[in-house]
């Protein structure tokens, strides 16, 4: 899953084996929690009734699902009737099974040609045993449930309804325990079987699951009753259908076995589909050249999912949040391929990590997402090396290193001891510090050796679950190393390692490099000793001119000799970026010339590493701003953002009072205007996808950071032409035209804003006029945009945008955070219930120790009380003291920078 979201169940199954399937009762209203069909069942107290902690108990396997479903979109309520083929291990007298927000209304097991009535245990939240009046035998035995339950407006999660065009479409999103919303089964990810899956839907409409159609009838009540193909064993989280007046493209057939790939989008938005179409059918037969394995299912649609966020592997029909892959015709910017291209290729790499070989249990999340991430670089790398996702990878690398350096972040490999724990598994920690981890390991095994440890493992455990275990012993066999050590350092432990290197030369003796370790801690975080005195096994790759080693500081300090005739004057300590840690190795000195010796993507991560070191206390921050100027000219792209991102702090994180901003805006103006002004707004003919790319980083940190008067005025213009004619802008400006305009706009843009939002069709360009509404620094005006996302003018999932806009403002974050704390209860209300912990960002931005109090006054019982809300609260708290104390330390350093650069213009 790329941080997002699927479609609807598909189920459906014969009332008897091979019989036909039975009428099923329309939808009606559906009842709250999982309820009785009958009463409950024997003693309470009798051990095999009370419900399990958390996992199910194993001593009652599913062999096979044959579940049954009427869907109608714009209907809130769905029935169904699944059958479960189960493998009844010892003898039992109860059956617990997941389920969540179901009405069981009538249960029944048969067993050896014997039916024995069932009688419901109504449980809390997420589980429900199924009691018989004499215990199940061990061996085979086939359950059978009648019930309904409910399609969310409000969520995207379980089976939902979304709304497009005035036409209403349902979809599912299962991962990681939303299944047990749509059917009571084992809604665990080592529960691994075919299903065999039948939708109900109104005749007209059109139903999509993980498999081909296998038959398909009307009948005379009006329903047409669709059944799907059995799948290949599948967990339950990876099963996804989808139901509405859905259009299918055919993209044609891909991959070794000529398999057949489209597109669905909603109706009459085909137009918008060209590059999904164009670009799907590309991406599978190199990973199929990578892994040495076919395409292991039987199709592959991809879905536009209006609402949905984000996107989701399941098997054979891969969903979408519509944004990602429509886009109006001529608008398909270079970020927008280049965005959708890596969120396919993550996807579509699932198909081998996590479809064909699945974690089993939520610990090991990483194996599916970490690895998805990691494929993704690999492949644009030789795919489009033009793209520059080496760098991309570097900056994600950043990202990670900045969550993992909060105590309070996750392990990669995090215990699971609650619902809590399986949601908040899909972070930056799982996903870039995984991937981060697994490109440093593979490097320092060698890359070669890596991949045949991949080929292994995943034709070792095809179709099957496996655990972080089973994939270091067949990575550790092929490299002929046992990684598994080291590799658990990273996985078991949170923090980064920050490294020291010294190199040694002495007369008569190889050179070596000096290595040391500890855990990096910024300033404002409270360690422990026992944090302090962590250890690493670090893969350490240093490179210098005719030369290149690694070797593994696994304690506190080693020294590693250096192959090299005579003491090399170049020694870079984390050769091409690829080692998960901050490096303190004199950076600056390397990057005060413009760091001609190093790579692009050792430039950047040395700027992460100066930046790191600061924040930790260990560098006075005017050190980091001096060797801006000369990055600043880089030729590379990804370098000047870099860059961007440093001089944007200042401002963003408040280091300079009122009377030095004149110099800093001065100073940003000088390092990127020249640049800017050569570029210009307008796209020349034939100039390159990274010109177009650099030319938005640059207007935009010149409107935001310098206030550049003649950027605001253009984009004032250019966002009034866009509004009169989406046609008349270049669309690779327009997001900078519509934010910068809107920055420094006054009550009559935003009115015109709101204005065309409200009259706008095309989600699309919905989003762009909502972001710019949510940009305003004048908090009365963002206050008034906040106040939109209260009524009911737009759907609540985007109207969020509106607040979370006005969190990223300097000026406006007050109002925000007053804002929130004023209608908190509303706000959590109208969002999706697992998004409703987002909330406590507009309290982690304040960056003001003397808000602290307040904040964890105001929302920690209230994050406690949603889904993932614990370790969002602490993690929000942590950021809120940790800017706050970098602030503190560093505004003096920042301020003489400016007053020395004032001084010598």
């Amino acid at each position: 899953m790329k941080r997002l979201l699927p479609l609807l169940v598909l189920l459906a199954c014969a009332t008897e084996r091979g019989g036909p399937t039975p009428p099923v009762p329309q939808p009606g209203p559906s009842a709250n929690p999982t309820a009785a069909a009958s009463t409950t069942a024997p003693a309470a107290d009798a051990p095999q009734t009370q419900p399990p902690a958390l996992r199910l108990p194993d001593g009652v396997r599913p062999v096979r699902y044959r579940p049954t479903l009427t869907i109608v979109p714009d209907q809130d309520g769905f029935d169904g009737v699944i059958e479960i083929d189960l493998d009844v291990l010892a003898a039992t007298p109860v059956v617990w099974l997941n389920a969540q927000d179901l009405q069981i209304t009538r249960a029944e097991a048969r067993v050896g040609g014997v039916t024995l009535a069932g009688r419901v245990l109504a449980q809390p939240k997420d589980l429900v045993g199924i009691v018989f009046e004499r215990s199940l035998p061990a061996g085979d035995a086939t359950l059978r449930l009648t019930y309904s339950g409910r399609l969310s407006r409000r969520d995207s999660a379980g089976i939902f309804q979304t709304e497009e065009g005035g036409r209403w479409y349902a979809s599912t999103h299962f991962e990681p325990i939303d299944a047990r919303r749509a059917y009571p089964c084992f809604d665990e990810p080592s529960s691994k079987v075919p299903w065999q899956l039948t939708l109900r839907v109104k005749t007209g409409q059109r139903a999509f699951a993980n498999t081909p159609v296998e038959s398909q009838e009307d009948g005379a009540d009006g329903f047409t009753t669709v059944r799907f193909a059995p799948t290949r064993p599948l967990p339950s989280y990876l099963t996804a259908f989808a139901v509405g007046p859905w259009e299918r493209i055919d993209a044609g057939k891909a991959g070794e076995g000529g398999i057949a790939v489209g597109v669905i989008v909603p109706q009459r938005l085909v137009l918008q589909a060209g590059w999904a179409k164009e670009i799907t059918p590309r991406i599978l037969p190199r990973l199929e050249g990578w892994f040495g394995i076919a395409y292991p299912f039987e199709k592959l649609d991809v879905i536009a999912v209006p609402l949905a966020r984000g996107a989701m592997e399941n098997v054979g029909l891969v969903t979408y949040g519509s944004t990602l892959l429509l886009v109006p015709p001529g608008e398909d910017t270079p970020a927008f391929r280049r965005a959708q291209a890596s969120v396919s290729t993550h996807e579509l790499a699932h198909m081998w990590f996590g479809d064909l070989v699945t974690n089993a249990w939520w610990d090991d999340l990483w194996l599916n997402e970490a690895f998805a991430t990691w494929m993704t670089y690999k492949t644009l790398e030789s795919w489009h090396p033009e793209w520059g996702a080496t760098l991309d990878r570097v900056g994600a690398r950043g990202r990670a290193l900045a969550a993992d350096s909060l105590l309070t972040a996750r392990r990669i490999r995090q215990p699971i001891e609650s619902d809590d724990d399986m949601l908040n598994a899909f972070d930056a920690i799982t996903y870039q510090k995984g991937a981060s981890v697994i490109h440093m390991f593979e490097q320092f095994v060698g890359p070669e050796k890596f991949r045949r440890g991949v080929q292994r493992y995943l034709k070792a455990h095809a179709y099957s679950s496996a655990t972080a275990s089973d994939f270091l012993s067949d990575v550790s066999a092929e490299a002929g190393l046992d990684i598994q050590p080291a590799f658990s350092t990273f996985l078991d432990q949170p923090g980064v390692p920050l490294v020291t290197a010294q190199l040694r030369c002495e007369p008569g003796k190889p050179p070596r490099l000096e290595l040391s370790q500890e855990r990096y801690v910024p300033l404002g975080a409270e360690a422990t000793p026992e944090q302090r005195q962590q250890v690493w096994q670090v893969p350490v790759c240093a490179r210098w001119s005719g030369g290149r080693t690694c070797a593994l500081l696994a304690a506190k300090s080693a020294s590693a000799e250096l192959p090299a005739k005579r003491c090399p004057t170049d020694v870079v300590a984390n050769a091409g970026a690829a080692g998960y840690y901050h490096l303190s190795a004199h950076e600056e000195r390397l990057l005060a010339d413009g760091a001609r010796r190093l790579t692009p993507a050792e430039r950047v991560a040395a700027l992460q590493d100066l930046v790191a070191l600061s924040r930790a206390g260990k560098l006075s921050h005017d050190e980091v701003l001096r060797v801006v100027p000369p990055l600043a000219r880089d030729p590379d792209r990804h370098v000047v953002e870099a860059t961007i991102a440093v001089a944007s702090q200042v401002r963003d994180e408040k280091l300079l009072g009122e009377s030095e901003l004149p110099q800093y805006r001065r100073w940003v103006h000088d390092l990127y205007a020249s640049r800017a002004r050569q570029l210009g707004w307008t796209p020349r003919l034939g100039e390159s996808d990274e010109l177009k790319l650099l030319r938005a980083s640059l207007l935009k940190v010149l409107g935001h950071a310098a206030d550049d008067p003649e950027v605001v005025s253009e984009a004032r213009a250019r966002a009034q032409a866009w509004l009169a004619d989406r046609r008349a802008v270049d669309p690779t400006v327009v997001p900078v035209a519509l934010t910068v305009a809107a920055e420094h706009g006054d009550r009559a843009f935003f009115d015109a804003l709101h204005a065309a939002a409200g009259k706008e069709g095309d989600r699309h360009h919905r989003l762009l006029l909502l972001e710019a509404m949510g940009s305003f620094r004048e908090p009365a005006i963002a206050r008034d945009a906040m106040r939109v996302a209260l009524s009911s003018e737009f759907p609540a999932r985007e109207a969020i945008t509106l607040v979370y806009g006005a969190t990223h403002s300097v000026e406006a974050r007050g109002a925000a955070y007053d804002f929130v704390r004023e209608n908190f209860g509303e706000l959590a209300g109208r969002l999706p219930v697992r998004e409703a912990a987002g909330l406590v960002a507009a309290g982690s931005v304040l960056c003001d120790e003397s808000k602290r109090a307040e904040v964890e006054a105001f929302f920690r019982e209230r994050m406690a009380a949603l889904p993932g809300g614990p370790r969002r609260y602490a993690q929000a708290v942590e950021q809120l003291r940790t800017c706050a104390a970098f602030r503190a330390a560093q505004a003096a350093a920042v301020a003489r920078f400016f007053s020395a650069a004032r001084a010598s213009r």
